[in-house]
């Protein structure tokens, strides 16, 4: 929905999760600014800096392994 159909909300988020082999959940999370306040960033883009961070946190767990 786009405009006055998309209601008042101030901004939208993502949250990602993945689990390991062994049963370890890893997450990842992001939002938006709300309107007026920094930077607007699409949807699009805020989803693939969340899948990026999600793998920069898989790869730091990879490590300790």
């Amino acid at each position: 929905m786009k405009g006055a159909n998309s209601g008042k909300s101030p901004g939208f988020g993502l949250s990602l999760i993945a689990e390991t082999t062994n049963g370890t959940f890893l997450s990842a999370e992001m939002a938006s600014n709300p309107q007026g306040q920094g930077t607007p960033i699409l949807p699009e883009e805020l989803g693939k800096n969340c899948a990026k961070l999600l793998l920069e946190e898989i790869y730091r767990v990879s490590l300790l392994i």
